[in-house]
């Protein structure tokens, strides 16, 4: 309690210092404020990655709806199906993300089978994840379509999801 007592007896006696300091730091406070509020822009826009897909099936509705989907958020780079260019791609990163779909995808997906993508992403880079997780978005929400109407059209099935 002494010391309480102490700091309020200094403080009263040198109020006026203090009044200065205050003012001081509140006016540049007001003004560093004022003049780095045009710095910061709220605006969201959305990160469109670089991606490639190459398809090794044939071209189903699935596959262009696939293809048409990640176009909406992101920017298709055409590669060659070759392991060098695709390899060149991915450390040059010209393509943050490269799907391959594997012959027979499109009949195996709707059958309900197991068939695995091949994916290549950059190396630690949020994108290609971004990208995954986008290509993943779509084909789960095909299969539920699928599920809640086995007999719609692949057609209308894939423009209901896009």
């Amino acid at each position: 309690m002494k010391v309480f007592n102490a700091c309020c007896i200094i403080i009263k006696r040198r109020a006026a210092s203090f009044a200065i300091y205050f003012i001081i730091f509140i006016s540049l406070s007001v003004i560093m404020t004022s003049f780095s509020a045009d710095q910061y822009n709220t605006d969201f826009s959305e990160i469109k990655p670089n991606f490639t897909v190459i398809n090794r099936d044939e071209d189903t509705a699935l596959t262009k709806g696939l293809t048409t989907y990640l176009k909406q958020h992101g920017t298709e780079v055409v590669l060659k199906d070759q392991k060098d260019a695709l390899q060149d791609a991915t450390f040059y990163h010209a393509s943050d993300y490269i799907l391959i779909l594997p012959k027979g995808f499109g009949k195996s997906f709707f059958k309900s089978e197991v068939s695995s993508l091949q994916t290549v992403t950059t190396p630690d880079s949020a994108k290609g994840y971004y990208m995954d997780s986008l290509a993943n978005q779509y084909l789960n929400l095909v299969r539920t379509y699928e599920t809640l109407n086995p007999n719609m059209d692949k057609e209308v099935l894939v423009s209901s999801v896009l």
